[in-house]
């Protein structure tokens, strides 16, 4: 189990890089495209709990590419149907009336 779980940190805690990435003069990795880092260091106190200096930090292209898919999400088909339901009724059908 400990080794499942440390496994998943380190998942998490690790950026893939893109071809044009490089590394900076702070050892961060910095996108080729924005030449902001995608990587940022833990604070000294928390860096000894993940075992780990740095993490994964989003970039200006990643940051819009995220925003154009959330823009995306929230324009789909699940906020046009609750949009859609009967007004006053808090999404709950009436109850057929008897004739």
């Amino acid at each position: 189990m400990k080794n499942e779980i440390n496994a998943v940190l380190e998942n998490m805690t690790t950026t893939t890089p893109e071809p044009e990435d490089y590394t900076g003069e702070d050892g961060l990795l910095y996108c080729g495209k924005c030449r902001k880092p995608k990587e940022a260091y833990f604070a000294p106190d928390k860096a000894a709990v993940f075992g780990r200096d740095r993490h994964p930090a989003e970039c200006d292209c990643q940051r819009a590419a995220r925003e154009e898919r959330e823009a995306a999400f929230c324009a789909g088909s699940h906020v046009s149907a609750s949009l859609s339901r009967p007004r006053g009724t808090g999404g709950r059908r009436e109850a057929a009336q008897a004739p």
